[in-house]
């Protein structure tokens, strides 16, 4: 028998509350003839189930030491996919009846003999939690901006950071942060969450002065040197910028043997983030990355970059996800010893080694 719902994480109930919606949805869209409509809302479920339920349940599926847990999510996986299998049936058939046949009639005899046999689905409200699906919504959205803050910042999501704090708009972007922390830590790649008060106020961004050359006016003056000009100066324009802030009020930039000397009426200044800063917002929403990368921390980012390396070498070798491998390993650097001594032992279950040395 398969495990009572209630008995189920908040991630099974969450994806599975999700298709309620879903079968409502596609019920009404079906009566009004609208199979447009139909297609757009399996979409955003798909799009749910795929790239967050199961992007953030991929250890439960095949990596795990509670059996009881991985077995709650294949059955939550499986009942996703018949109900999706039945709710988009007569719109795409053939797919939907080789999907059913190989899910459903492999191994039951006595199921109707194709999925078009049997009853389009009708949602339990039982299993639908609208405090669940916003928490949810919240952490997608927070988690989403979090990590344009990243972005922002070009701290790559394998480097880990100490602190991230939240300022959410609402008491359910708050309660939804709280909730799903430790999901929040681990897309993030964050050591520790802070989740303020709403309405608390988001730090300013820091913002630089880049330079842009006028080429309206320039362009008359340099002529021939306008093309090479051109080439050389981007890598001077934040120092320009810089400069121009200090109030300077001429500039010369090198190009090739000669120099350009520029005035400031000569420059179009802009205002850029910091590439210092790690804060992004989002109407009234806040996040905001300590970007202080201590020595610790900038050895396990070493480790993760390596164990993507490995990772993608073990695929290039054509070796199938759960094929083993034998790791050695000789190295003079120092950080990488230190990488190994501590967390060779993780790097040796990711990769799936029977031995590393």
């Amino acid at each position: 028998e398969p495990t009572p719902v209630s008995e189920r994480p908040d991630f099974d109930r969450w994806i599975l509350s999700r298709l309620q919606g879903l079968i409502i949805a596609a019920r009404a869209s079906y009566a009004d003839y609208s199979p447009r409509t139909v297609c757009l809302a399996v979409e955003a479920f798909v799009e749910d189930l795929s790239n967050w339920y199961i992007r953030q349940n991929r250890r439960r599926f095949w990596k795990t030491d509670d059996p009881a847990d991985q077995r709650m999510a294949y059955e939550t996986l499986y009942e996703c996919l018949l109900v999706l299998l039945r709710v988009t049936a007569p719109i795409i058939p053939f797919v939907t009846e080789e999907m059913y046949q190989n899910l459903v009639r492999s191994h039951d005899d006595e199921a109707p003999e194709s999925v078009h046999h049997t009853d389009f689905p009708e949602a339990e409200s039982a299993l639908a939690d609208r405090q669940l699906v916003e928490d949810m919504a919240a952490v997608q959205r927070l988690s989403s901006m979090a990590l344009k803050a990243r972005e922002t910042a070009k701290i790559k999501v394998r480097q880990p950071l100490a602190t991230l704090t939240i300022g959410p708009t609402d008491a359910t972007e708050q309660r939804g942060a709280k909730r799903f922390s430790a999901l929040l830590r681990e897309e993030l790649n964050v050591k520790a969450i802070e989740v303020v008060e709403p309405e608390t106020k988001a730090p300013e961004i820091p913002v630089e002065l880049v330079a842009k050359p006028n080429l309206k006016i320039l362009g008359k003056r340099l002529r021939k040197q306008l093309k090479p000009f051109k080439q050389a100066f981007p890598e001077h324009a934040v120092e320009v910028g810089r400069r121009y802030k200090a109030g300077e009020s001429s500039f010369v930039i090198k190009v090739g043997d000669d120099v350009v000397v520029l005035s400031r009426d000569d420059l179009i200044i802009k205002e850029v983030p910091s590439k210092d800063a790690a804060i992004a917002k989002d109407g009234e929403a806040w996040a905001s990355f300590d970007t202080t990368i201590t020595e610790d921390l900038r050895l396990e980012g070493l480790m993760r970059e390596m164990l993507r390396s490995l990772q993608v070498l073990r695929k290039e070798e054509g070796l199938q996800i759960e094929d083993r491998i034998r790791l050695s390993y000789a190295t003079t650097s120092e950080a990488m010893t230190t990488i190994f001594e501590r967390w060779g032992e993780y790097l040796g279950s990711e990769l799936l080694c029977t031995s590393l040395e």
